[in-house]
């Protein structure tokens, strides 16, 4: 037996791949790139794939990428939604352990602190082989409700609205922090930071636009202590986060940040300004005077870059902190 961590594990269920003419993977999360990543894309290799579809957590586009390339009298890849396991058998050897076949779950070297912190072993006697092929059998032969099932494209199609929805609450990997700017820093690549974006504006509201939301308010007085944005359009979306700069006087002015509401007129859309950024997989967040500090230097170089002749300005976040850390 032998210890193996998140890269050594990849390395290892490459090597018994590449030698083995057959591999039963009873494996719950697959993410992009684990077909080639593992070398599952090579003729000659007999192969077996459990995953489990219906969790939300395994992505079915590489799912359906190895039906694709696997023959079609040999499509062998069925879901279990029972499954947590990660299995990589061979006649062989075996791994199992913690690592899912995914990037956070197998690194490549050089990414570990990317990933996930994960522990496997290594197994080559030949009766704790046997009992690992005894239990893969027993995974196919699941009874209802939980019974396992070969994966065709109308699973697919259901999978993708399931992971389409849990990636935006996918947990960030990241110690907890109430710090903005250094919670994005530790995990810049969080699918929620698309909803959080910088907005500069230069223009006032017009007396056009403060008699749009006069008659708005006088409709819904909900809307009373809300503020407003002018001609912003389908810019803004309802639920996303605006931290604001004013740019009427040429230089940046930090005016808090804004939650854009589901409330909007012909050219008036009403913000709630928060004192606290809430995401989907991330803790509570604030904006605290370091990170406040660091986007308003960056701000006019950020506004310069972005406004290409336009007054009103809309930047990502990702892009605002790549101009910060320059």
């Amino acid at each position: 037996m032998q210890l193996l961590d998140e890269t050594q594990a990849l390395t290892e269920i490459r090597k018994i791949l590449e030698v083995a003419s057959e591999a039963k993977l009873a494996v719950a999360f697959w993410g992009v790139g684990a077909l080639i990543k593992m070398g599952l894309d090579r003729t000659g290799l007999d192969l077996t794939i459990i995953c489990n579809l219906d969790s939300g957590a395994c992505n079915p586009a590489e799912i359906g990428t190895i039906i694709k390339k696997l023959p079609k009298d040999r499509n062998r890849v069925f879901s279990n939604p029972r499954l947590h396991a990660k299995v990589y058998w061979t006649p062989g050897r075996a791994i199992i352990g913690s690592s899912n076949a995914s990037a956070n779950g197998l690194a490549i070297e050089g990414e570990a602190l990317n990933s996930w912190a994960e522990a496997n072993v290594l197994i080559d006697d030949k009766p704790t082989l046997d009992q690992i092929e005894r239990w893969f059998k027993l995974r196919l032969e699941e009874p209802y409700p939980n019974e396992t099932y070969l994966i065709e494209k109308r699973h697919l199609e259901l999978a993708q609205k399931r992971w389409d929805e849990r990636k935006r609450s996918a947990p960030s990997g990241m110690r907890m922090t109430g710090d903005f700017v250094e919670a994005f820093r530790h995990s810049p690549k969080h699918p929620s930071w698309s909803q959080v974006k910088l907005a500069f504006w230069t223009d006032p509201i017009s007396k056009a636009g403060e008699r749009e939301a006069g008659s708005l308010r006088s409709e819904n007085p909900a809307l009373k202590n809300l503020d407003k944005y002018e001609n912003w359009g389908s810019d803004l979306k309802a639920g996303e986060y605006l931290i604001d700069f004013a740019m009427a006087s040429g230089e940046p002015v930090f005016d808090g940040i804004y939650r854009v509401t589901e409330f909007s007129g012909p050219t008036i859309t009403f913000v709630k300004q928060v004192t606290e950024i809430s995401l989907p997989g991330l803790p509570p967040l604030e904006l605290t005077k370091i990170g406040e500090k660091a986007l308003f230097k960056a701000a006019s170089r950020i506004f310069d870059k972005h406004a290409r002749g336009e007054t009103n300005v809309l930047v990502s976040f990702a892009k605002a902190m790549a101009q910060v850390d320059d």
